[in-house]
């Protein structure tokens, strides 16, 4: 598998079907090997609307965000491998997580770094016969920068689904 280079601050919109307003604010995905991991970076600003609410006085990032950011960095590991046409037809879709474990806060002002590592990477080989389903399995790490503490595991599982498979309440 090849690292390749990315424009780390357009690759969510390059490779994720979410709408700008669901995508992590300020993830940077700074390392990427197509269909295999995926890194990414994101400094949780002070200010942020992320922390807004979540415990006034003493604000923390609430677990929702650090769970959606391992998605969304795993999203990006698993359709970078295929072309845009085949981005086009298939949904990644998230039915499970094993364990998510949040080991420690994240406070404003802090950088999580988030790494994504699908278990056995493998062509995709999504066609039409195959029903339109190929189920995915993938690893989540999520540091402090600083420190290089651990805060966040988990095991994702994804399906990659055709469109057209798709029913309109998303199953």
């Amino acid at each position: 598998m090849t690292v390749v280079a990315i424009d780390p601050q357009n690759a969510l919109k390059r490779f994720l079907p979410h709408g700008r307003e669901a995508l992590i604010k300020g993830l940077w995905i700074t390392r990427l090997t197509p269909g295999s991991s995926a890194t990414g970076y994101v400094h949780f600003q002070p200010g942020s609307e992320y922390f807004r609410g979540h415990f006034p006085g003493s604000p923390c990032l609430p677990f929702h965000i650090v769970l959606e950011t391992a998605h969304q960095v795993m999203q990006v590991a698993i359709l970078s491998a295929l072309s845009d046409e085949e981005r086009a037809k298939f949904r990644p879709l998230c039915w499970r997580w094993d364990e998510p474990r949040l080991a420690d806060q994240i406070l404003p002002n802090e950088v999580l770094k988030m790494f994504a590592q699908i278990r056995d990477p493998q062509p995709l080989a999504l066609t039409p016969e195959s029903r339109g389903i190929k189920v995915i399995i993938g690893d989540c790490l999520g540091m402090k920068v600083v420190g290089e503490k651990r805060v966040f595991t988990g095991t994702a599982y994804f399906s990659l689904a055709l469109q057209n498979k798709i029913k309109s309440n998303g199953v």
